[in-house]
């Protein structure tokens, strides 16, 4: 192999690499634009589970309540049970 064949072959090699170093810088690129696509859509994703967050707090507080007024009407309803037992009684000693 003369010098200028070997030369001529370190160019090719060369301009090979250099073509090859300009399609990996390339995908690098990409990778690096989608990556950035990706944290922005991480970062919607993270603002929108703390909104459900703070709506399901209110929605457990809410049902707290509704439990809590639950329990008054249903001791309303055994107050109203027992006034209504003791008329029955009332009524079927009057019809003796």
């Amino acid at each position: 192999m003369t010098n200028e064949e070997f030369q001529r072959l370190v160019l090719e090699k060369l301009e090979n690499l250099e073509a090859g170093q300009g399609r990996l810088e390339e995908r690098q690129g990409r990778l690096e634009e989608r990556q950035g696509r990706l944290e922005e859509r991480q970062g919607r994703l993270e603002e929108r589970q703390g909104r459900l967050e703070v709506g399901q707090g209110r929605l457990e507080k809410e049902i707290k309540e509704i439990r809590q007024e639950q329990k008054f009407m249903w001791e309303d309803i055994k107050k109203i049970d027992s006034r209504l037992d003791k008329q029955e009684e009332r009524i079927k000693l009057i019809a003796r």
